[in-house]
């Protein structure tokens, strides 16, 4: 709770006795540790070298996208369909085309629903 109120107002939470330096620190800690949990996972699976991400970092952008910003329900679904659609097209017409129909429907829903799927308006 105190990491949202120091997120959404920084001096309301001072001010309601949250130390927000120590927060920030505590919310620094927590993300890198979960970026490098995810390095030390992705690592055994890919040649290590600084970009080795993107293709990952890629896919969760345009989940993002699909599902709406700051929606637990939309980005659950949207991974659902873009990991569907990453399969079919890897299967069906080819794995070179997975990615780049990924960011045609990232394309799509911004030009038809700027939100997302499930983002409210």
């Amino acid at each position: 709770k105190s990491m949202r109120a120091v997120q959404q107002d920084s001096e309301a939470a001072l001010v309601q006795g949250i130390n927000v330096e120590y927060v920030c620190g505590i919310t620094f800690a927590i993300a890198t540790g979960l970026a490098a949990l995810a390095g030390g996972l992705v690592g055994p699976l890919y040649a290590v070298h600084p970009p080795m991400g993107m293709s990952m970092l890629l896919l969760s952008f345009v989940v993002i996208i699909l599902g709406g910003m700051g929606t637990t329900i939309g980005a659950l679904i949207a991974s659902f369909i873009i990991g569907f659609q990453q399969s079919f097209t890897s299967a069906y017409v080819g794995a070179e085309w997975a990615m780049a129909i990924s960011c045609v429907i990232a394309i799509v829903v911004l030009a038809i629903r700027p939100r997302g799927l499930v983002g409210h308006d």
